[in-house]
């Protein structure tokens, strides 16, 4: 530690399973960093107030994970930070003093907090006005919804993309939590710019963007009976204000489903993990003319009238994970039928697939392009 003066990044982490919180020595804390731009710390105890004996005037970054201190030290209340992780830390910080240290940090461009979070005091004498950060770009917190929503209720931040991350445990919650986040937020959200989701037996995740760079994301770690039946982007297309969706990733698709993202006026990037995701997208992209024009899902988005294939502004496709030669067989049929009205794939992607160069061939006739890896 003789070097620290000189020290520009510091990063120390402390394995819990050996030194759980272990304070670290005295002699560290007092010397000096007038050249530190980074502190990261992990498992540590913070347990003096007077840190580097108050000498850090560059210090920009802190990342404190799973530590031990007191919200006030001034490390915390750097006025020079643009960026601060505070993540899984054993004392939690109120919501109205957290909205009061943001408001102390005029530079931050970058904040994240995880599970610090607590409700306010009743004695606690709230936040005068809305916190304006100007300057933020990123932002995100992975907490109770309710302490999420009061955290971003008491925020201004007009450049930031806001990431919100929840566990459910039920498919009903994922409902009710997008639902307050809409209620509180409706002046931003302009619709569901992207959807996500992924499912297996021990793990399901979901993830919306709004057209504000906005993003909620809900998790489950461990499957349960509630959502083996649970198709996100079903639920997504009928709850949701997807009108104009423009993006969709997924491993579970139903035919039902592919016929709703099917109607989505401004659908243009999809991408499909999975055969049992492909085939019901093959099944619902292969009608043809029929002088029905599909309707927008949640409201009329006001486009031509001629409007009447199922996916008919889908520009990029991406098949992760295609196995069965059979299945191309399929898609070079639909794709073939819809060159020919005009309105051909621009960009087809396999990933992670088996790649037999007589069936990739033929798509490369009716896709502009076609890319791949073995």
């Amino acid at each position: 530690m003789s070097q620290l003066g000189k020290a520009q990044l510091l990063s120390i982490y402390l394995p819990s399973e050996t030194t759980p919180l272990r304070p670290l020595s005295e002699a560290m804390w007092m010397q000096p960093a007038p050249t530190l731009l980074g502190l990261r710390l992990d498992h540590a105890s913070i347990c003096r107030r007077n840190i580097f004996s108050g000498v850090f005037p560059q210090l920009t970054e802190l990342h404190l994970a799973f530590c031990e201190f007191d919200w006030d030290i001034p490390l915390i209340s750097n006025p020079t930070s643009t960026s601060l992780h505070t993540v899984y830390n054993t004392k939690k910080v109120t919501v109205t003093r957290l909205l009061r240290l943001l408001q102390s940090l005029p530079c931050l461009v970058d904040y994240e907090e995880s599970h610090c979070l607590e409700r306010s005091s009743i004695h606690e004498p709230p936040v005068a006005r809305c916190v304006r950060l100007p300057n933020i770009k990123t932002l995100s917190t992975s907490d109770d919804e309710n302490l999420s929503l009061d955290l971003l209720r008491g925020l201004e931040a007009p450049q930031a993309s806001i990431t919100t991350s929840h566990g459910a445990r039920y498919p009903s919650v994922v409902k009710r939590t997008l639902s307050d986040f809409q209620d509180a937020f409706g002046h931003k959200w302009n619709g569901v710019h992207s959807l996500r989701s992924r499912q297996d037996p021990k793990y399901c995740e979901f993830s919306i963007s709004t057209t504000e760079t906005t993003t909620y994301s809900f998790s489950v770690l461990t499957f349960s009976d509630s959502w083996s039946h649970f198709n996100f982007v079903k639920f997504a297309c009928q709850n949701l204000p997807v009108q104009n969706l423009q993006s969709c990733s997924t491993n579970r698709l139903s035919v039902e489903a592919a016929n709703l993202l099917g109607r989505l006026r401004w659908l243009n990037k999809l991408r499909l993990i999975g055969e049992s995701a492909v085939q019901p997208f093959i099944a619902a992209l292969g009608p043809t003319w029929n002088g029905n024009d599909p309707v927008d899902i949640n409201e009329d988005s006001g486009a031509p009238s001629d409007y009447a294939l199922p996916f008919r502004a889908l520009q990029q496709l991406a098949l992760v994970k295609m196995e069965a030669p059979a299945a191309y067989n399929g898609l070079l049929g639909v794709l073939t039928s819809r060159k020919a009205s005009g309105i051909g794939l621009k960009n087809l992607t396999l990933s992670k697939s088996k790649i037999i160069m007589a069936d990739i061939a033929p798509l490369t006739l009716v896709v502009d392009v076609v890319s791949f890896d073995a």
